[in-house]
């Protein structure tokens, strides 16, 4: 079984039984004018065209980004349960396309993802912009999370601003920390941050017990910042009083503070799939003994796609030198 991650290309799939009909009827033509006779094989006009279809066929399986519907490899349950509270930031900067599609869609892919390698633990979902919200209290239905996180927009906070303090003030609600369980937060943003005393909280609550990590997202060239519509359109780019588009920059300093200037659990994201790998064996080894995390998540197969169909198209592209037709 297989599964896709860009879909949508998949639907351009739909021109390859038009242009093997194109090829058909110009065959035809070709065959009422005597086309074929003048020094062409019609067996090596047939190759040819099948190739250029069978690699126009891989070329779209490529562009939808096929994943192999596999367990993933993930170790086993921790020595003692976790509890653990990721905290996405959905300010209007995180609308911001310095990485593609966009700050939060990145975010929320890791998240999505990084549940399904929790087995046995506890995990939730808050909110945060302004001021902060549950979105998903603890649970342990890792789909459930995992579904939800796509609806997660920025509207959710009406409030707009970055308030790490609220986030983390929350998330030591949610959590509720007991002898049984360690408590774990990650925090998701682009490190803007407009409220004092959030690295004074992050010391207090890590000294309480908390284990917190950040997540970095953004670049520091930064990208225009976005603006709810208020007629419910799509979000407008957001500018200064001469008209020039305001740039939301990438404030890597503040999340490496959260993280109490500890390398392991600071992460910057580069790519959503080697981030959640990669934070997924620094949760790990919180509890040192369990088995080594081997991976997190399907492999991407479309490079294989993508080789099939350069063969193809270089085999298609040898053909005349057998069969003597013209290229």
């Amino acid at each position: 079984m297989m599964s896709f991650e860009e879909p949508a290309y998949l639907c351009l799939a739909v021109a390859l039984p038009v242009l093997a009909a194109g090829y058909w009827l110009r065959r035809r033509a070709a065959l009422r004018t005597g086309e074929p006779l003048q020094g062409r094989s019609r067996t090596g006009v047939r190759l040819r065209q099948g190739l250029r279809l069978l690699a126009l066929g891989t070329l779209v399986v490529a562009l939808g980004k096929p994943l192999p519907q596999t367990p993933a490899q993930t170790p086993e349950p921790a020595q003692g349960p976790r509890r653990v509270v990721f905290l996405v930031d959905v300010s209007t900067s995180m609308l911001a396309a310095d990485v593609l599609p966009d700050r939060l869609t990145q975010a929320k892919k890791v998240v999505a993802e990084a549940v399904r390698g929790l087995p046995g633990q506890e995990v939730g979902v808050v909110v945060f912009a302004g001021n902060a919200q549950v979105f998903l209290p603890l649970t342990t239905d890792y789909e459930v999370v995992s579904r939800a996180c796509a609806t997660i927009t920025p509207g959710l906070v009406p409030r707009q601003g970055t308030s790490l303090v609220e986030a983390l003030t929350l998330a030591a609600l949610v959590l509720k920390p007991t002898p049984q369980h360690r408590q774990v937060a990650c925090v998701l943003s682009d490190g803007e941050n407009h409220t004092p005393r959030f690295e004074a909280l992050a010391d207090s609550l890590s000294k309480a017990g908390m284990d917190i990590f950040a997540i970095g997202v953004g670049t520091p060239e930064g990208a225009a910042m976005f603006v709810k519509n208020s007629a419910g359109g799509e979000p407008t780019v957001k500018r200064d009083r001469q008209g020039q588009p305001i740039l939301s920059r990438f404030q890597e300093a503040s999340l490496q503070r959260i993280a109490q200037g500890r390398p392991e659990r600071y992460l910057r994201l580069d790519n959503w799939r080697s981030t959640t790998a990669r934070l997924l064996q620094a949760l790990h080894n919180l509890n040192p003994g369990t088995n080594q995390l081997q991976s997190a998540g399907p492999a991407e197969y479309f490079q294989w796609f993508l080789l099939a169909a350069f063969i193809l198209l270089l085999v298609e592209f040898l053909v005349p030198l057998f069969h003597r037709i013209p290229s």
